[in-house]
């Protein structure tokens, strides 16, 4: 008699392989469920054309703020030290209590006072502020996911406005040697030598110090600023429209890693510095339009025109889109004659993956050529701090950041000559 084990056995099979295939079916169903909930999210998050619009970046503020204000709670969490290490840190931990106490507090003042200023749309008027592009055509592409972060919006803040010693350094030899770089190859070219109704763009302006500044020269007709993170933007338009009495910020606070000591992870820095809340209207128009630089700027794009100068301040390197492409935009935008004055270095914050060509400094000033730009000035600085004082620091940020000046010409290749041929200079 043929034994039945082996069909007991199969019927086992088959009485089990629908359970199994049920529960694998569910289990991928679940997964990609999961998957399609979590990319809606992040779609939603980054593509929707409200989702970077002029309400959410209150949104994204709130979110930000708890998320940061949640994280330095996270450095009183003692459950690491045994007792003796307790007793033995008491007097630190003390000043950590009281400086993660400080810092949150500060955060609570400076957010109240940009809530304050985006309910009650108080403003100074000094820069106009442009949403049109991203209320309506959803121009949401942000040149790094860091510029929606708390702790890089409020490090910033001070590099760009605070009233401190220890960060002057970085402004000295950041902002105003740039700002004295515009003015001098300005003054420097005959298209636009002499001229007091010039325009200037500075795509990716941050929180919009460097062209607050050139908005003061009375060279200026129009100064434009552009800036893809509305966090950013709305911060700027508070900062130079609304902001009117000093704040104690404690900004390092959120920053735990390769710290000197703990009065230096929590010292207070006051913002803004007394030029901005003494300051008098900007002689040139002062504008901030929101929204990517790639999208706005590009040849037939809604913001494309001829530009006097170009100012690209540690932005070159921040944009998905390709350097070579970069530089096309920028060539595109400069009128002849015209300046691009570039400063920072070749960080390529997208792409860490290799999968792009990312060109060496050399390499980006041999394409210039093809795009009718001659350069006339190129110098590497050593060691600029970026914002975090040096002695704060086990790791200090610094770069060698290296400071180009090009001056377009015709297409022919040949020098643009401004004037009647003589030497005279063009008429204002």
């Amino acid at each position: 008699m043929p034994s039945t084990r082996p069909q007991a056995k199969a019927k086992r099979g088959r009485g089990l392989r629908p359970d199994c295939e049920a529960a694998k079916f569910a289990l991928s169903l679940g997964i990609a469920l999961s998957l399609i909930a979590c990319s809606g999210a992040v779609l939603g998050r980054w593509l929707t054309p409200g989702a970077f619009g002029e309400l959410d970046a209150g949104t994204i503020f709130e979110r930000e703020s708890t998320q940061y204000a949640a994280a330095l709670h996270q450095q009183l969490d003692l459950h690491n030290l045994t007792p003796e290490d307790a007793r033995a840190l008491g007097g630190q931990l003390n000043k950590r209590r009281e400086g993660v106490k400080g810092a949150v507090e500060a955060l609570d003042v400076l957010s109240e006072m940009f809530r304050d200023f985006r309910r009650t749309n108080r403003s100074r008027g000094h820069m106009v502020v442009d949403r049109t592009a991203v209320r309506l055509h959803g121009v949401t592409h942000t040149p790094s996911k860091g510029y929606c972060s708390m702790h890089d919006l409020l490090t910033q803040i001070v590099r760009d406005w605070a009233d401190d010693e220890a960060t002057q350094q970085s402004r000295d030899e950041g902002f105003e040697l740039v700002y004295r770089t515009v003015l001098d190859a300005l003054e420097g070219e005959a298209a636009t030598a002499g001229r007091r109704n010039l325009t200037v763009l500075v795509p990716g302006d941050g929180l919009c110090r460097l062209s607050w500044q050139l908005s003061r020269d009375a060279r200026f007709a129009a100064v434009e600023a552009n800036e893809a993170s509305p966090l950013f933007a709305d911060f700027a338009d508070f900062i130079v429209n609304g902001l009117d009495a000093r704040v104690a910020l404690r900004p390092y606070a959120g920053n735990f890693l390769n710290q000197n000591t703990v009065r230096g992870l929590y010292r207070a820095v006051n913002i803004p510095d007394p030029s901005l809340l003494h300051s008098r209207p900007p002689a040139a128009e002062h504008r901030l339009v929101v929204g990517s630089f790639e999208v706005l700027y590009s040849p037939g794009a809604a913001r494309h025109r001829l530009f006097d100068c170009v100012v690209t301040s540690f932005f070159i390197d921040t944009l998905s889109t390709p350097v070579p492409a970069v530089l096309s935009i920028i060539s595109s935008l400069l009128s002849p004659g015209g300046v691009w004055v570039n400063y920072g270095p070749l960080k390529y914050h997208h792409d860490h993956s290799g999968s792009s060509l990312k060109l060496t400094f050399e390499e980006l000033v041999a394409l210039l050529p093809s795009r009718d730009l001659r350069v006339v000035r190129s110098e590497r600085l050593q060691f600029v701090p970026y914002y975090e004082p040096m002695a704060d620091t086990l790791q200090p940020r610094v770069y060698n950041p290296r400071l180009l000046v090009a001056v377009k010409t015709p297409p022919s290749g040949e020098p643009f000559v401004c004037g009647d041929g003589l030497g005279n200079k063009c008429p204002a």
